[in-house]
C-alpha cells in the first residue's frame, strides 16, 4: 500500500504519529512494515560528498568549511541518515556554509542508479527497503511521476490531502525553464580551458574547484580544444540572451511598474494593459505585447544555440575507443540528456496553436534579477488517468474539503476520477459547527486594496486579543500583506505581554497555555495546523481567496475552453475557506471564532459559502462589535467545554482506585492539561474540587465525583 499525502512534514507526522497510533489500537505494531520515500534530490550522496571532498579546493578555506563537510562525511556514515531535511538546524546554523556543501552532494536524479551503487547511502538503502514495506508514505510531488514500479508498482494507494492534487496537479506534469537554474548548468558544463572568456569570470564565487566533472567527461569522450572552444562560444551567446531579457525589463518603462512579479500568458495575454506609464505630459497604456516580442527573439536564438551545442556534442561523441560503461561517461550522457530536456521545452514554449492544449506562462521577478518560463499541460484529467489512475488497482482520496456544494463533482472531473468507476462517499462532520465556531465577516474595514487595510486588520487583531489574550491564528493570502501586518502588530503589541509570530515554526508556541501569542501565516499554514482546546480560539483570513480573473493559467483555461469564472473560482475558494476554519475545530474540546476580515460584496457566493461551511452563519458586524461577539461566543462555548471535560474525567476516575483529595486533584490536573484547558484545580479542603476555568468557577462536591470505594 502507498499513503500519498501533500507535503514532506505530513509524511513525517504519519510515519512518527499517525500510523503508530493506528497500528497500536489495531494490536499490529511489530506485525506491519512501514516506512517513507522522498524524492531522490532531498539525500546526500555518498559518492558526491567523497568526489567533493578529494576536490574541493578554496582559495583560504575556513576551519567551518572543513568542519561541515566533515560532518556531512559523519551524517552519510553506514547508511543509515543521510536525508537532507533531517539535519539538524542548529548544525545548519551553526555551520552556514553547509547548505552551500549540499548543494553539490545531494543525489542527481539523472545520473543516480542505486541498484548499481556500491556505496551504503540511506537513499540506496531506502529503495530496497521498498521491497519489503507494508506500507510506503509518499508525497503528491512523487506520486505524480512514480519511479520506483519495479520496487513497488501503484497497486493500491490512499491519497490524503487529496484535494492538493487538483490544485498542483498543473504544476506536477509543467516543464519549466529558470533563469538562475539554467545558468548554474550552464556554468557546470562549460568547458574549463574557455571559461576566462566567459561571463562566470566576473561572477564571485567564494569556493571554486578547478576541474568541473563534466570537464572529466570531455576529456573522457577527447573533445579537443577546438570542439570545446566551439561549445564555449554558444553557451556566451545564450548567456547574453538570457541577461538581456532581464535588462530589457530594467532599461524600459516596465521598470516603472514593477511593484509586483510580471506574469502573463505569453500568447493569448501579450496585449493585456499592463498599467499606465507617463510620456511626454501624458498617459499612454503599457501592454505585455513588447515583452513578449523580446523574450520570442531571446529565445529563438536561445533555442538555436542549444541545438548547436548538441549538434557538435552528437558529432563528434560516437567513438568506439570510448569505454561507455564507465560513471564519468554516464555522467556526461546524464548531463547531456537534461541539455535536450531543456531544448525541447523552449521548442514547447515557443510552439503555439490556438487549439493546443497548453498553458505558456512567463514570470519575471519585480526586481528583474529573475524569470521563469513555464509549459503547463491544461488536459490535467488525461494526464492524472495516465499516470496513476491506469496503474492502480484500488485507490481512496481523502480530504476534509473535497466535497463543494455536497458533491465531488469539480475534483473528480479535474484529476479524470468520473472516468473511471467510483464510490462517492461524503462524512457528516464529527463536530457541531454551529454551536462550536462563530463566523464573522467586518463590513467596515478598508477594503484589501486600500493602503489601510492592513493597519486596519492589525487593529482588529489587537481588539480581539484583548478578550482571547493571544491563541490566535491570522492567515493571509497575501505575503506582502502578511508582512505589513506583522511590522504594524509587532509595534502595537510591544510591552502588550503578546508575542507575534509571522511562520509556521510559531505555530508550536500556540499550545503553550502559560505563554499569549499571535501567529501570523500565509499558504503553508492553511492545513497541518492542530492546535488543541484552548492553544487556539480565534482564526482569521484577510480576505476571501478568490482568483485573480486575470491569472495566467486560469485565464487560458477559461478562454481555450468556454468556462465561466465562477465555475473555476468557486470550488478553489471555497476549498480554502474550508481549510482555514478548519484550523479550529480540530478535537471534541476545540471551540471558537472564524473571522474574515474583507468579505466581499457577492450575497449569492456568501451564501453557498455558508452550506459549504457545514451551516455556519456569515455574521457580519462592525468593528466595534467584534469584542463582544468573541466574548460572548467564547464565555457559551467555554461552558460546554467545560461540562464535557468534567463528564470525561469523572468516567475516567470511576475506573480507578483514586480516593484522597489530593489525587484526585493531581489527576484533574493532568487530565486538563492533556486536553490543553487552560484552567486552575485546587482542593482547599477534604470535601470540594475547585475549578477556575478563565471567569467561569465549578465547585465539585467530592461525593459527585463518582468513585469506586477504595478496597
Amino acid at each position: 500500500m502507498i499513503i500519498s499525502t501533500d507535503t514532506k512534514e505530513l509524511q513525517i507526522q504519519l510515519i512518527n504519529k499517525d500510523i503508530p497510533n493506528v497500528l497500536n489500537s489495531l494490536g499490529l505494531m511489530g506485525k506491519i512494515k512501514y516506512g517513507y520515500i522522498k524524492g531522490k534530490n532531498n539525500y546526500i550522496c555518498v559518492e558526491k560528498l567523497e568526489q567533493y571532498k578529494h576536490e574541493y579546493t578554496s582559495k583560504k578555506p575556513t576551519k567551518k568549511e572543513i568542519l561541515g563537510i566533515l560532518l556531512l562525511e559523519q551524517i552519510v556514515k553506514e547508511g543509515k541518515h543521510g536525508d537532507i531535511e533531517e539535519i539538524s538546524p542548529s548544525i545548519l546554523n551553526e555551520f552556514n556554509v553547509i547548505g552551500d556543501h549540499i548543494k553539490h552532494v545531494s543525489c542527481d536524479p539523472n545520473l543516480c542508479r542505486p541498484k548499481k551503487c556500491n556505496k551504503e547511502c540511506l537513499y540506496k538503502n531506502r529503495v530496497e527497503e521498498l521491497k519489503e514495506e507494508d506500507i510506503t508514505v509518499i508525497n503528491h510531488s512523487l506520486l505524480a511521476k512514480w519511479p520506483y514500479k519495479e520496487e513497488k508498482p501503484l497497486e493500491n494507494i490512499i491519497v490524503d490531502e487529496g484535494h492538493n492534487l487538483a490544485e498542483k496537479g498543473y504544476d506536477f506534469f509543467s516543464s519549466t525553464i529558470e533563469y538562475k537554474a539554467l545558468k548554474y548548468f550552464l556554468k557546470e558544463i562549460y568547458p574549463y580551458e574557455y571559461i576566462g572568456n566567459s561571463p562566470f569570470i566576473y561572477e564571485k564565487y567564494k569556493t571554486s574547484r578547478k576541474i568541473k566533472y563534466f570537464d572529466k567527461f570531455y576529456h573522457h569522450v577527447h573533445f579537443g580544444r577546438d570542439i570545446k572552444e566551439k561549445i564555449s562560444r554558444n553557451i556566451n551567446l545564450i548567456l547574453e540572451e538570457l541577461n538581456s531579457v532581464l535588462r530589457f525589463g530594467i532599461e524600459s518603462d516596465y521598470n516603472y511598474l514593477s511593484k509586483y512579479n510580471l506574469r502573463w500568458e505569453f500568447n493569448l495575454q501579450q496585449s493585456e494593459v499592463l498599467g499606465n506609464v507617463k510620456k511626454e505630459d501624458e498617459y499612454i497604456e503599457l501592454t505585455y505585447l513588447s515583452y513578449s516580442n523580446k523574450i520570442r527573439d531571446s529565445f529563438d536564438k536561445i533555442l538555436r544555440n542549444l541545438i548547436a551545442i548538441l549538434v557538435i556534442i552528437d558529432r563528434n561523441i560516437d567513438d568506439d575507443s570510448i569505454d561507455k560503461e564507465s560513471d564519468i561517461y554516464k555522467f556526461g550522457k546524464a548531463r547531456i540528456k537534461e541539455l535536450e530536456d531543456i531544448r525541447t521545452t523552449f521548442e514547447l514554449f515557443m510552439e503555439f496553436t490556438e487549439e493546443d492544449d497548453f498553458a505558456r506562462i512567463i514570470e519575471i521577478d519585480k526586481n528583474y534579477t529573475n524569470f521563469e518560463a513555464k509549459v503547463v499541460p491544461l488536459k490535467l484529467a488525461k494526464l492524472f488517468e495516465e499516470n496513476i489512475l491506469s496503474q492502480v488497482e484500488s485507490g481512496i482520496f481523502i480530504s476534509a474539503t473535497l466535497s463543494v456544494e455536497n458533491n465531488m463533482n469539480y475534483f473528480k472531473n479535474t484529476l479524470g476520477i468520473n472516468r473511471v468507476e467510483n464510490i462517492e462517499k461524503v462524512i457528516e462532520p464529527l463536530y457541531n459547527y454551529k454551536n462550536k465556531v462563530l463566523t464573522l465577516g467586518l463590513s467596515d474595514l478598508s477594503n484589501y486594496n486600500n493602503k489601510n487595510f492592513t493597519t486596519d486588520i492589525s487593529n482588529t487583531i489587537y481588539k480581539i486579543c484583548e478578550v482571547t489574550h493571544g491563541h490566535l491564528l491570522s492567515l493571509f493570502n497575501s505575503t506582502d500583506r502578511l508582512d505589513k501586518t506583522y511590522e504594524d502588530l509587532t509595534h502595537i503589541l510591544n510591552g502588550k505581554n503578546i508575542d507575534i509570530y509571522k511562520n509556521k515554526k510559531g505555530i508550536r508556541n500556540l499550545k503553550n497555555m502559560n505563554q499569549n501569542c499571535v501567529v501570523l501565516g500565509s499558504k503553508g499554514c492553511f492545513e497541518g495546523v492542530d492546535v488543541p482546546g484552548d492553544g487556539l480560539v480565534c482564526v482569521t483570513l484577510d480576505k476571501i481567496p478568490n482568483l485573480n480573473p486575470k491569472d495566467p493559467l486560469y485565464s487560458t483555461i477559461m478562454k481555450k475552453y468556454g468556462l465561466t469564472y465562477q465555475s473555476i473560482n468557486y470550488p478553489q475558494m471555497a476549498i480554502k475557506v474550508k481549510q482555514a476554519m478548519g484550523r479550529i475545530l480540530r478535537s471534541k474540546y476545540d471551540y471558537g471564532c472564524f473571522i474574515i476580515f474583507d468579505i466581499g460584496t457577492n450575497g449569492h457566493t456568501l451564501k453557498k459559502l455558508e452550506r459549504d461551511l457545514h451551516g455556519c452563519k456569515i455574521n457580519i458586524v462592525s468593528k466595534n462589535n467584534i469584542q463582544n461577539y468573541t466574548n460572548n461566543h467564547l464565555n457559551i462555548c467555554r461552558k460546554q467545554v467545560m461540562r464535557e471535560v468534567l463528564v470525561d474525567v469523572r468516567n475516567l476516575l470511576t475506573i480507578t482506585d483514586i480516593d484522597d483529595i489530593k489525587d484526585i486533584e493531581q489527576f484533574v490536573v493532568e487530565q486538563m492539561n492533556q486536553r490543553y484547558i487552560k484552567c486552575r484545580v485546587t482542593s482547599n479542603n477534604h470535601d470540594k474540587l475547585n475549578i477556575k476555568y478563565f471567569n467561569h468557577r465549578y465547585t465539585i462536591p467530592k461525593e459527585k465525583i463518582k468513585l469506586k470505594s477504595k478496597v
